[in-house]
């Protein structure tokens, strides 16, 4: 029964380890791209989790009278080189499987 109780403790405290990471990620990139989304833009939330075999980062923005293509090829333009810049995002294996 112990070894239960261990494992169990364990995988809680792998997810905690998890979701603090992910945590961590989120804010970095919130700090780094919230200051580049102008107005008409706003940035409404930014996720990052496993989708798949993959770990996914979405940004969401949106603006009052909706976001068109041509929006998000500029906002494209906007955010990628900035997350380029972040080198600090460690990969799958260094924060989620140690």
């Amino acid at each position: 029964m112990n070894k239960k109780r261990e494992a169990r403790n364990y995988l809680r405290l792998l997810s905690v380890r998890r979701c603090r990471h992910i945590a961590t990620i989120v804010e970095l990139v919130r700090e780094v791209i919230e200051p580049a989304i102008l107005a008409p833009y706003e940035l409404v939330d930014i996720e990052y989790g496993k989708m798949g075999g993959d770990y996914v980062l979405s940004v969401f923005v949106d603006k009052p009278e909706g976001i068109t293509v041509n929006d998000t090829a500029d906002l494209t333009d906007i955010i990628s080189p900035l997350l380029d810049q972040i080198s600090q995002i460690p990969s799958r294996n260094s924060i989620f499987w140690k």
